[in-house]
């Protein structure tokens, strides 16, 4: 088909005889480029595709995800406030921080959830807090936090409450290595694999 490049999003787009494509085989009405809050907010509907290209500040406000979006992090972030999601899926690079200082509700629809995606790196030199949010998120969404393969180190214990279960881990041949004179790791009863 014909093709062209849109300078609006810097794709370059085909015609498939009914609508525009992008590169990725998606249909370019169903995507939207966000780089502020009001790209999201100001959404007629849901089940699209919105790639986070811009690094977003909610300001401690709450920002609800429409319906069955799904969330394709292209070099962009949300920070400081909470999140509703709604049967949302997210697509972003494993080592990526894209969620900073976020509270999360609603629903997910991931296969996996990075612990990286809250903060952890092998690069930090205490990875406690951003480990014990990703807990928090697998239990609360029912789904698998993955470690990727480098060293986490923490300083202090991670201590999870009697109410977080069912979380499952993806170790991935990580390791969390304690720094300093602290006695335990994670405690708790968690089942791990890999």
């Amino acid at each position: 088909g014909f093709t062209y490049y849109d300078t609006t999003i810097n794709e370059l787009l085909t015609w498939s005889g009914t609508g525009w494509i992008n590169p990725d085989g998606t249909a370019s009405s169903r995507v939207n480029f966000i780089k502020t809050v009001t790209d999201i907010t100001n959404l007629e509907s849901g089940n699209r595709l919105l790639r986070i290209v811009g690094n977003i500040n909610l300001n401690g406000e709450t920002l609800t995800i429409p319906e069955g979006c799904t969330l394709d992090f292209q070099g962009g972030s949300f920070s400081n406030g909470t999140i509703t999601f709604s049967n949302t899926a997210i697509v972003a690079n494993s080592s990526n921080y894209i969620f900073k200082n976020i509270i999360f509700k609603g629903s997910l629809k991931c296969s996996d959830f990075y612990v990286d995606w809250v903060g952890a790196s092998a690069s930090n030199k205490d990875n406690s807090d951003f480990i014990k949010q990703a807990v928090i998120v697998s239990s609360t969404f029912r789904v698998p936090i993955v470690f990727n393969s480098v060293i986490y180190n923490i300083t202090k214990p991670i201590i999870l409450d009697t109410l977080i279960n069912n979380v499952t881990i993806k170790g991935n041949k990580a390791r969390i290595q304690k720094v300093n004179s602290i006695t335990t790791g994670i405690t708790g009863a968690v089942p791990a694999y890999g």
